[in-house]
């Protein structure tokens, strides 16, 4: 290492990170502060759609967000979208890591990406995750969920700068649609059962609008995140 902020001498690339050096030079002209340089990218496993990173910088790790690899769907994993709603939501009750850039630049991932800043925890994604969670700690784990919901619900997506996000009204029957979509774009094989569940979806849809619509666009994006 030089000590010079914006190097990432050493650094091995990754899959979604092949010039560390590079990345390393953006970081270092476009984050407030100084957070000097980049010593190692390390692949976040366990997510179900974009890509997670951690980036350990050498003031302190952040983390980088980027679409998957390979094919993309339309409009299915639009970064700026993502670094928006945290970046609203930061004014509001709902907890979120704070965002610190944005890139549209192509030539330095290979694809759009956002950095925020990292936030150590517990990911319980399997049973197993969870085998030593006690009982107490599982009701407080979903008495908390329900507060976090019902806090998205009570943001005033107007005050936040999120007005008209997701287009709220019909937003249920445009996600039904667009997943049927992006079925038909991604699917290799027949799968019983498909065509009854699209006709269960569709007939039971519920009315959208109204003053919680556009936190319902919200919750399903965080949802899917």
């Amino acid at each position: 290492m030089t000590g010079e902020s914006g190097t990432a001498e050493g650094v091995a690339a990754v899959a979604g990170v092949a010039d560390p050096a590079r990345l390393a030079r953006w970081i270092a002209a476009n984050v407030d502060g100084d957070l000097g340089d980049l010593r190692g990218v390390t692949l976040i496993a366990g997510g179900r759609s974009n890509l997670t990173y951690r980036l350990d910088m050498a003031a302190a790790p952040i983390v980088l967000r980027r679409p998957p690899l390979g094919h993309v769907l339309p409009t299915a994993h639009d970064m700026s979208r993502e670094y928006r709603v945290l970046s609203a939501l930061r004014a509001t009750d709902v907890p979120v890591p704070r965002v610190l850039a944005s890139c549209t630049d192509a030539e330095v991932i290979g694809v759009p990406f956002y950095l925020m800043r990292f936030v150590d925890g517990r990911v319980l994604r399997s049973r197993q995750d969870g085998d030593d969670v006690t009982p107490d700690q599982a009701a407080q784990l979903s008495d908390a969920l329900a507060v976090m919901l019902a806090r998205i619900h009570s943001v005033a997506t107007d005050a936040v700068g999120l007005s008209g996000f997701g287009r709220p009204e019909g937003y249920l029957a445009r996600q039904l649609a667009r997943w049927q979509r992006q079925w038909e774009l991604s699917s290799s094989r027949e799968v019983p059962g498909y065509d009854r569940l699209v006709e269960r979806l569709a007939a039971g849809l519920p009315e959208s609008g109204g003053r919680h619509a556009g936190a319902t666009a919200i919750s399903g994006w965080i949802t899917r995140w």
